[in-house]
């Protein structure tokens, strides 16, 4: 029967949120924001690993704003 009862516990793809940002931060960022998922959740935004298995889904504004200070910050050298 070989490995097909056997369940792949090790997730490897990579997933890449869109958030709408303010028009003057339209530009495309030199540098992407990639949350980590400790024991399948990011610690500061709450968002967990389940989240992305019903596909495209909606965060909060306390998210968002988490998601986007974030983002401005890593590319803040853009913006000046």
């Amino acid at each position: 029967m070989g490995d097909l009862g056997k369940k792949n516990t090790i997730e490897s793809r990579n997933f890449i949120f869109q958030v709408k940002m303010h028009p003057m931060l339209v530009e495309e960022f030199e540098n992407s924001l990639k949350l980590k998922y400790a024991n399948g959740m990011d610690q500061e935004t709450g968002i967990t690993t389940k989240f992305y298995m019903s596909g495209m889904a909606e965060i909060t504004d306390v998210q968002y704003k988490i998601i986007a200070k974030k983002l401005v910050d890593l590319n803040l050298h853009q913006l000046k």
